[in-house]
């Protein structure tokens, strides 16, 4: 039996999940079995075992990956003067609605996770911690400000894109889009305004 370098398993490990997560997002986390998840990343069933224990660890490894790669995100935004306005200009979009592979996993996997097994719930939440922490960076609010209320604003654009991808009519889901923008916009200018003593 060939042995890989470390290199090679973590490029290999790497592979399956990022076919896994577009898959899942694609067709949910019932949607595919093990040999579609290995031919979309061009390997064999047998190479799943070297990696994961069972189908239900993949979900849970791809479920916290792409959740800190949403947080990488708003941590990499957050360095910019205008990053809360391409945040949200790029999540409550058309082209993000359309793009239910690449797309966030929030918008595309809640429904599933919240039904998965405790391992998955509890991995999502861990990282959804670091995402809730980012945001709030993002946003430019103070640390002091309440998960509940970071979450609340997350919640807002994670349900509007699940909403906005059931409308068919593009000008219908486009005043959905921008309407979000707009309530997400004013809640955060709401939360400043109270952490520095405002109503």
């Amino acid at each position: 039996m060939a042995r890989y370098p470390a290199a090679h398993k973590a490029r290999t490990r790497d592979r399956i999940l990022r076919a896994a997560g577009r898959r899942f997002r694609r067709d949910g986390l019932d949607g595919a079995g093990l040999t579609a998840l290995m031919r979309d990343a061009g390997l064999t069933n047998g190479a799943f075992y070297a990696h994961f224990r069972s189908k239900e660890d993949l979900v849970g490894e791809v479920v916290s990956d792409e959740v800190r790669r949403q947080a990488g995100v708003f941590e990499a935004a957050a360095t910019l003067p205008d990053g809360l306005d391409r945040v949200l200009d790029g999540y409550l979009s058309g082209a993000h609605c359309d793009d239910r592979a690449g797309g966030c996993v929030s918008a595309a996997l809640l429904t599933d996770i919240a039904r998965s097994a405790p391992e998955v719930r509890s991995r999502y939440a861990e990282a959804a911690g670091r995402m809730t922490d980012a945001f709030r960076r993002l946003a430019g609010l103070p640390a002091t400000t309440p998960d509940a209320v970071v979450r609340s604003r997350l919640a807002l654009l994670i349900g509007t894109v699940q909403l906005a991808r059931t409308v068919d009519d593009p000008q219908a889901r486009e005043a959905l889009l921008a309407e979000s923008r707009r309530s997400v916009r004013a809640l955060i200018a709401a939360d400043h305004a109270t952490a520095c003593g405002g109503e």
